[in-house]
């Protein structure tokens, strides 16, 4: 009987504690937490005008580690669009194109990301793996890191 009660008891705390103290950043403190991210890392070459990024874990890390995908766009402006190409580091050619479980519509399809002309992201992100993709627009910037 007491088996009985206790899993509808868990199951309840469960799910009145899920969505509790979720917060969604707004436009300006989602550019100052990229400008902090990326200035631990590199002096920003001009300011991020807007930000969008989310990062997701996959895996719970019990029996294996966990993997955490970072997915980002940053707008910046025109005139300083050179200087971020210039400080990103080496560019790359091979590259994996990877989509957030989220449905992100800021988040550029495989096709739009082949486009990107793409970097490392070691010397923004401290990451190996992804990629620092810049648009042919001449402001917008795609990240993809992920740790393994």
């Amino acid at each position: 009987m007491m088996r009985l009660l206790v899993l509808p008891i868990t199951v309840a705390f469960l799910m009145s504690s899920c969505g509790q103290n979720v917060s969604v950043p707004t436009a300006a403190e989602r550019v100052i937490q990229m400008t902090n991210l990326l200035e631990r890392k590199m002096p920003l070459p001009g300011p991020i005008l807007e930000a969008e990024y989310l990062e997701e874990q996959v895996g719970n890390g019990f029996l294996a580690p966990s993997d955490f995908y970072f997915f980002a766009k940053l707008i910046v402006s025109k005139d300083d669009f050179g200087l971020w190409k210039s400080v990103t580091g080496e560019k790359i050619a091979k590259w994996d194109y990877l989509t957030p479980k989220a449905d992100l519509p800021w988040w550029p399809t495989k096709s739009e990301a082949e486009k990107l002309l793409k970097f490392s992201p070691k010397q923004m992100f401290g990451r190996s793996h992804g990629w620092v993709g810049f648009s042919s627009d001449n402001k917008t910037i795609y990240v993809l890191t992920f740790e393994i």
